[in-house]
């Protein structure tokens, strides 16, 4: 007898290490299998497939398939095929799929028994074969995790593109971003349900098959035109939609759900809509705003309204440059008043910024006592924000290009119109930037990592960028 140990591979990817002892005289015989139909007394009913061998003894382990007697080939030990009349199609296709499986489990269960039988070519080292019980187990396991995964194919490629949207985004809280090493925002996993719901009402409208048949070369056409002129979006939100879906799209394709490769093309492209910055001075209006309960009685405001609240985070993001995703996050710990700095690790890039107080945030910062109320949800922080701007009279009159029918307009809106929660950081950008005419040191507070994406959050138009440059000459 000889002690031979050995690391048997499992179809689920765990390794099995045994040790066993076989006689010397049991090394020569070799092991076959073969696949076998059960016999039925009842020839009109599909039968089970079997895989029989012998090792210490007889084996029989069923294969988890059947098929009808008459469509089984015991020569080949394979299910019959007849591309015609004389067999049904749902026979035929049967007969395809146990032969995909049949021709899967014999290649690995040659592998396994290959393994079993290496001590042949090997006398003296120590190598030795598995358990015959531990052989059979490691077969029912490549059966069952076949099977296993054909189920899960099954029900994929079954799937509508609406089901495989939500299971997308239902998995998303959990998804991290590569770039980042973070998880997705909230806010980003709404805009992917609104997406959703705009593809369904899509579906709704034109009566079209829930499949995934529907992503051809005309599909983008008419989502955009149904985004255009049905829903009155504008080419931004066109835009926006097409980015989220072809994000779908790419996971759905790696999936084999789609072949179709025309999404990779779609072009729709929005308009460059003019942002906008708040002067100091208006900055400085919407602060002195006193809510006072006569002040919101005059103003049509719940008296009970967060609106103040949602001004004094507007003024610190304006006068630090923070995200709001980063002001409700403050602490006591990230306050250095005697040295006047915050330092902040930005949630979206992780990166660590050091900026200075201005008199108006030490100001709010002690209102508050150090414990800064959380931000309203993103749509009411801009409607609030809105109000205090229109309050406080800011009004100039400015021009956007619109989609109307299909038609692209110059729109009049008033400046407050525009507010929201994310002009607090341009306008510190911008503000600091007219006044230093230094790029570098700015980025330094905004944690941009590049000049490039710096410059896109300056809202500086051609005459003004000339009143900068005039000291230069």
């Amino acid at each position: 007898m000889i002690l031979y140990p050995k690391i048997v591979p499992c179809a689920c990817g765990v390794q099995l290490f045994f040790y066993t002892f076989v006689p010397k005289n049991d090394m020569a015989k070799a092991t076959k299998f073969q696949f076998v139909l059960k016999s039925e007394a009842d020839k009109s009913k599909p039968a089970l497939l079997y895989v029989m061998f012998s090792l210490d003894k007889r084996y029989k382990i069923s294969l988890q398939e059947s098929v009808l007697p008459q469509w089984w080939d015991k020569e080949t030990q394979r299910a019959i095929v007849i591309e015609s009349g004389q067999q049904k199609q749902v026979d035929t296709r049967n007969a395809k799929r146990v032969n995909r499986f049949l021709n899967y489990a014999q290649q690995r269960f040659e592998e396994i028994f290959e393994a079993h039988k290496e001590w042949r070519r090997v006398k003296t080292a120590v190598i030795a074969i598995p358990y015959p019980a531990q052989i059979a187990r490691i077969i029912r396991g490549v059966i069952t995790e076949y099977h296993k995964k054909e189920v899960e194919e099954i029900k994929k490629q079954n799937q509508t593109p609406t089901q495989y949207f939500e299971e997308y985004i239902a998995k998303l809280p959990t998804h991290t971003i590569r770039r980042t090493g973070t998880v997705m925002k909230p806010q980003t996993i709404s805009n992917h349900r609104i997406v959703l719901n705009r593809f369904k009402k899509f579906l709704q409208h034109y009566g079209m098959i829930n499949s995934f048949q529907i992503f051809n070369k005309y599909f983008e056409e008419k989502m955009e035109a149904f985004l255009l002129l049905d829903c009155g979006y504008t080419p931004n939100t066109v835009c926006a939609t097409n980015s989220i879906m072809k994000v779908w799209l790419k996971q759905a394709e790696e999936d084999g759900l789609i072949t179709d490769k025309s999404f990779h093309s779609w072009k729709s492209k929005g308009y460059n809509v003019k942002h906008i910055y708040l002067t100091d001075d208006e900055i400085g209006r919407i602060y002195a705003l006193d809510f006072t309960d006569e002040f919101k009685v005059l103003n049509k405001i719940d008296l009970k309204s967060s609106i103040e609240q949602t001004r004094d985070l507007f003024i610190v993001g304006c006068k630090t440059g923070l995200r709001i995703s980063d002001l409700h996050l403050l602490n006591a710990s990230q306050w250095d008043l005697e040295n006047r700095t915050l330092t902040v690790n930005t949630q979206k890039t992780q990166k660590r910024v050091v900026i200075p107080l201005s008199d108006e945030v030490v100001s709010i910062y002690k209102k508050y006592n150090g414990k800064f109320p959380s931000p309203v949800y993103k749509s009411a922080f801009n409607r609030q924000i809105q109000r205090c701007a229109m309050i406080a009279g800011i009004d100039e009159i400015i021009y956007n290009n619109v989609s109307k029918g299909g038609k692209t307009e110059q729109e009049a809106t008033p400046k407050w119109k525009l507010v929201s929660s994310h002009t607090a950081r341009r306008s510190f950008a911008t503000n600091l930037y007219k006044k230093s005419h230094n790029s570098l040191m700015v980025m330094k507070f905004t944690g941009h990592t590049t000049e490039e994406n710096f410059l896109k959050y300056i809202c500086i138009d051609d005459e003004e960028m000339v009143e900068l440059a005039r000291e230069f000459f």
